[in-house]
């Protein structure tokens, strides 16, 4: 059941995965949202409901728990941080979800501190599919060198923090040229643009829109940058690690729990960020030895805790767990 799509790019892709899909946005005005997510769950009798960041659902589990009294009520949790503070805004209806399921250990500590019980909390980290993503050299002859952002073009993806670094970077006089190439559409794509123009960075970037398949440009790539201001653990870090390639991410949200000195570069946020992401970068350019060395890492450690055989079947298990009464010992 998606709540908050506005296009029809993503119906295929749920299609091939699922027999029937609800797109509310499309079917119902916003006021009636909440009723059309009850009158699904209600209609189908679910055996179990999951929740991902849709304040609308939450809205709804009320009055499902009061119908359907077996149904398993369970949610995932994947903000860290106060820009969206999940277990905040959904304090009101924590005691009538049974499982929250975090994708990060940070997560999962806020979930706890919030006064989750420990039996009705799990760990389950995001899975990318190692056969599909292959670890490939980085051609260390190409020039320019690529810097690949991929992500929603929003606000809290701070893509416009990308033409600061470019403009950072042209100050670091290196003896190569750099590429920007961004990947994603949405609604800071304009004001990227503009920003490009107003610097005259133009033959800096290559802006390709919204990309379905994410591979070759990752293989093309020297480097893969992050500078969101909010996040848990970005599915982009992960399919670098998986690409072999190195990562410079803001550090924010759980990315340090996979982002780390070995696998890549974190940058401490605030005043002359920007100049710390071009060093950071023209740094690693500068050795390749290390980006080689951070990408095989990187590499090690998706295998090691981000293998997606192993999600799936953690996530099966969920599933396959019967309905139990709602938890009512959280603290409210």
């Amino acid at each position: 059941i998606a709540t908050q799509s506005h296009d029809e790019r993503w119906r295929e892709k749920w299609e091939r995965a699922v027999d029937h899909v609800y797109d509310l946005a499309g079917l119902v005005s916003p006021e009636r949202m909440i009723a059309g997510i009850y009158s699904v769950v209600t209609n189908w009798k679910f055996d179990a409901m999951l929740v991902q960041n849709s304040l609308a659902a939450y809205s709804a589990i009320g009055p499902i728990r009061r119908d359907c009294p077996k149904i398993r009520v369970i949610d995932l949790v994947h903000a860290t941080d106060h820009v969206w503070d999940i277990l905040r805004v959904t304090a009101s209806v924590a005691g009538q979800i049974d499982l929250r399921v975090a994708i990060s250990e940070t997560g999962l500590r806020r979930l706890r501190e919030a006064g989750a019980p420990k039996d009705a909390t799990r760990l389950i980290r995001n899975g990318i599919d190692l056969e599909q993503f292959t670890a490939r050299p980085i051609r260390e002859s190409q020039n320019p060198k690529t810097v690949l952002f991929a992500g929603r073009l929003a606000a809290v993806k701070r893509p416009t923090l990308l033409v600061d670094i470019a403009r950072e970077w042209t100050k670091l006089r290196a003896n190569y040229r750099l590429r920007f190439v961004v990947a994603g559409d949405g609604p800071e794509s304009e004001r990227l643009l503009e920003s490009v123009r107003r610097a005259k960075l133009e033959t800096m970037f290559s802006f390709l829109g919204m990309v379905d398949d994410i591979r070759p440009l990752l293989d093309e790539s020297d480097i893969v940058v992050v500078p969101s201001r909010s996040e848990g653990i970005p599915l982009i870090v992960l399919e670098a690690f998986a690409s072999q390639r190195p990562v410079v991410c803001s550090r924010v949200g759980a990315v340090d729990e996979a982002v780390d000195g070995a696998t890549g570069v974190l940058i401490e946020t605030g005043a002359g960020e920007s100049r710390r992401f071009a060093v950071a970068i023209h740094s690693l350019l500068e050795n390749p030895r290390q980006r080689d060395e951070m990408g095989k890492a990187g590499r090690r450690r998706v295998e090691e805790l981000y293998d997606r055989s192993r999600c799936q079947a953690q996530y099966r298990e969920l599933f396959e767990t019967k309905s139990v009464e709602s938890s009512s010992s959280w603290k409210q």
